[in-house]
């Protein structure tokens, strides 16, 4: 089931990425067969699943937070709950590489900011490489 769940997660957060650049290549490919940048350079993901005591106190500390998640390369995040239990939270952030994700889940600053947001348990976190990306 928790398999499921983290497909399910990147299902959500990758479609819409995918039929952006679908849009892209469409249009290039109208205009001229030109080379297209990827919408999405990175492809290098973190998952992260955790409960806490309470979802606005803890998204407040993440807000707070995106500065420091943007300079330690993090390129974008979705932000979900379990369906019924807004308390049980999972993140999905997409890093400019694997070296960056793994540096700033190691940190310091975020277990002490984890900590002061609330979060209640040991998160369950996944470092992941994109192997494809596609829309139907």
């Amino acid at each position: 089931m928790k398999k499921l769940s983290v497909f399910l997660l990147m299902f959500v957060f990758l479609v819409p990425m995918a039929c952006d650049k679908m849009k892209q290549e469409s249009s290039a490919d109208s205009a001229k067969k030109e080379v297209t940048t990827p919408v999405h350079a990175s492809k290098i993901y973190t998952v992260i699943h955790h409960k806490v005591k309470d979802y606005a106190a803890w998204k407040a500390a993440f807000d707070a937070f995106a500065e420091v998640r943007k300079q330690s390369g993090e390129m974008g995040y979705a932000v979900l709950h379990e369906d019924g239990d807004p308390n049980n939270v999972t993140v999905i952030n997409s890093w400019s590489s694997m070296e960056d994700a793994k540096a700033f889940v190691a940190s310091d600053a975020l277990k002490k900011t984890m900590e002061e947001a609330g979060v209640t348990e040991m998160p369950d976190i996944h470092f992941l490489n994109e192997l494809e990306m596609g829309s139907l």
